[in-house]
């Protein structure tokens, strides 16, 4: 194979090489993405359970307040604050288990676009590399093209 051939490949080769990266880096984004709303929504849950614990905390104080709780009552009240007790845990432990995936997932983003911008470096080079031999390939045949014509017009008999 010729070296024009190789170039040639090498820069088909290198383009399919982008395409992938580019492919990966969008994946990678798309994922990113995802676990940021996951976050989001963990963080929304447990903003709603929090408003949910304030309502059962006050309508507890408010019925010790009024003394019209009985035994029963206040141990299915103590039965609900430690349920939301534990609930609140979870949602936190979530939330930082998202937190923690979320931090993953744009460490990745962040390797896979430099990855990208390096190869996007040598698609570059290589590019101009094809470029500037087809100049020059372009240059030497006007050049031969030129002498060819000018002994072509030269008449035969006569040297210079």
């Amino acid at each position: 194979m010729t070296r024009k051939g190789d170039l040639r490949q090498l820069v088909e080769l290198r383009a399919m090489r982008m395409r992938r990266a580019e492919e990966q880096a969008q994946r990678q984004h798309n994922r990113h993405d995802q676990t940021v709303r996951a976050l989001e929504a963990a963080k929304a849950e447990n903003l709603a359970h929090d408003e949910q614990r304030r309502r059962e905390e006050q309508a507890l104080y408010s019925n010790l307040a009024q003394g019209t709780l009985d035994h029963r009552d206040l141990g299915r009240y103590r039965g609900a604050l430690s349920d939301l007790d534990h609930r609140a845990r979870d949602l936190e432990e979530r939330i930082h288990g998202a937190e923690r995936h979320e931090r993953r997932e744009s460490r990745k983003r962040e390797e896979l676009a430099a990855e990208y911008r390096r190869k996007q470096k040598l698609h570059d080079r290589i590019q101009i590399l094809a470029e500037e031999k087809q100049r020059k390939a372009t240059k030497r045949a006007d050049l031969i093209n030129e002498i060819e014509d000018e002994e072509a017009i030269r008449p035969k008999g006569r040297k210079r």
